[in-house]
């Protein structure tokens, strides 16, 4: 029993050091100009950015006005976050937060 519980708390212990969880942060009030490379050099002061999109509206083709950046490191997203909410971004004051998850589809 033992054995056992030494066995589950070391592949605890592992995926908590080792198996980074990204942080997902929601950017809204975007220029219709900016780009995801923008996005991206934003936030790169802060940490490393995995990824940057902007969404884009299917019949258009433009801009909606939000998107999103995504970063390994928690303490640097939440860095990112403080900083950038409320800033002046292309012309416009952005609201930067961490992004919700995602609700699951309903299958039809």
């Amino acid at each position: 029993m033992i054995l056992l519980y030494i066995f589950v708390y070391t592949i605890n212990l592992f995926f908590k050091l080792f198996i980074s969880v990204h942080m997902n942060i929601f950017v809204s009030s975007l220029s219709f100009r900016a780009k995801k490379e923008d996005l991206a050099e934003l936030f790169a002061p802060y940490g490393e950015v995995t990824s940057a999109r902007i969404i884009i509206n299917r019949d258009t083709r433009r801009s909606k006005g939000y998107g999103f950046v995504e970063m390994p490191n928690e303490s640097e997203g939440n860095a990112a976050i403080s900083a950038l909410n409320g800033s002046e971004h292309m012309g416009r004051t952005i609201s930067v937060a961490q992004a919700n998850d995602r609700p699951a589809r309903e299958e039809y």
